[in-house]
């Protein structure tokens, strides 16, 4: 810590408070001391009274006891001040990082119910889409099978029955399509494009 970070400290300043309460009690009590010095001891010596130094030695006691009381109080305002503001400041410290915490964990659970809706959304739309029925077997599917085919020296895709490996969509010597099969369902799904592709 260098003298800069001293200066800017909050615990210098409420040392030089404390400081400044303690000087002040204790002036407060040289006062009390000196007081008693000139009602009681002075008078063995054989002092005389007189309203001619009386009335300005209480006038200057009671200002004097009347100015440490003021500092004393700034003082102790000033400490209890610094103790609510920081205890203030901590507060608002811990209502901000939990606010952020909260607004993270908020916008994690929006990203992960999102993905889950996107996931539920994908799994019915697999649950509702069309059902293929195949021309050979006869049977039902939701998706093709899809296989590499090596003939006539070209390497392509093509979509099968799962159940007997009937070819979908195969284009015959006139270059037409032969879509024997049927589809259901109102959704177009990827095996349509498949086909259109094929």
């Amino acid at each position: 810590m260098d003298f800069r970070d001293l200066l800017n400290s909050n615990w210098l300043a409420r040392t030089i408070i404390v400081v400044w309460i303690i000087t002040a009690i204790l002036v407060i009590s040289m006062l009390t001391n000196l007081d008693h010095l000139v009602n009681s001891t002075l008078y063995d010596f054989g002092l005389q009274f007189s309203n001619e130094w009386a009335n300005p030695y209480w006038m200057y006691l009671r200002l004097s006891y009347a100015f440490l009381c003021v500092s004393l109080g700034l003082g102790f305002s000033a400490i209890i001040l610094g103790f609510y503001r920081s205890r203030t400041m901590v507060t608002e410290t811990i209502a901000i990082a939990e606010k952020y915490v909260n607004q993270k964990r908020d916008s994690q659970t929006k990203t992960i119910e999102k993905k889950q809706t996107i996931k539920g959304k994908a799994s019915r739309s697999d649950e509702t889409g069309k059902i293929i029925s195949c021309p050979n077997c006869s049977k039902g599917f939701s998706r093709p099978m899809v296989m590499l085919n090596f003939e006539g020296g070209k390497t392509r895709l093509i979509n099968v029955c799962p159940y007997c490996n009937h070819e979908l969509g195969k284009i015959d010597e006139n270059g037409k399509s032969n879509t024997e099969f049927h589809v259901q369902g109102e959704e177009r799904s990827e095996f349509d494009h498949r086909i259109e592709r094929t």
